[in-house]
């Protein structure tokens, strides 16, 4: 009686750990087909993306007089106006 019990519970073990490599293996596969999915739907979109930022106007570079920078504290932002020749070492001492 308890060598046919160690019989089946080996068994059902044996069972248990096909059921998941299956399930890994399903899983796998399904993981594989979704990033081939997202590949051709990136592969389409890119041509149409190329075609259209060629067509677009250029960006037309403005003559700043003044550049801005933007500390984000717990307290709150502060920002700081600096002329575009200032330094480094002058929006640094900010």
């Amino acid at each position: 009686m308890l060598h046919s019990d160690r019989k089946r519970e080996k068994e059902e073990d044996r069972l248990a750990k096909e059921r998941i490599k299956a399930q890994i293996e399903a899983d796998k596969q399904a993981r594989l087909e979704k990033q081939q999915t997202h590949k051709n739907i990136d592969q389409e979109s890119a041509p149409a993306t190329a075609t259209a930022s060629s067509s677009a106007t250029p960006i037309v570079k403005g003559d700043y007089k003044e550049s801005r920078i933007q500390a984000r504290l717990p307290s709150g932002p502060i920002t700081k106006t600096f002329p575009v020749q200032s330094s480094c070492l002058t929006c640094l001492t900010f």
